[in-house]
């Protein structure tokens, strides 16, 4: 995770955003906390999956990446992540 840069999650939103658009969205992007960007919410996983293959090459699973690794990945580049309420599951 140390290779991705704020301008490849910015890109990730982008693409995350269109897949959205047309109704593909991973099952496995369901989450507990949301990346919030420009007022909307992302999935913190599958944007961060993307980053990563946007700055090293391939992109992992969302399965395979640590949400706590994910989270403070994201907030260190200076992204806000917020808890999901318990009712959203």
């Amino acid at each position: 995770m140390d290779a991705i840069k704020r301008e490849h999650v910015l890109k990730a939103v982008e693409e995350v955003e269109a897949l959205m658009e047309k109704g593909e969205f991973p099952r496995e992007a369901i989450r507990r906390h949301d990346l919030v960007v420009g007022g909307k919410k992302y999935p913190p996983k599958f944007v961060l999956a993307i980053a990563h293959r946007l700055a090293v090459g391939w992109e992992p699973k969302c399965t395979d990446i640590d949400s706590k690794e994910a989270l403070r990945t994201l907030k260190a580049l200076g992204f806000k992540v917020e808890k999901r309420p318990w009712s959203e599951f």
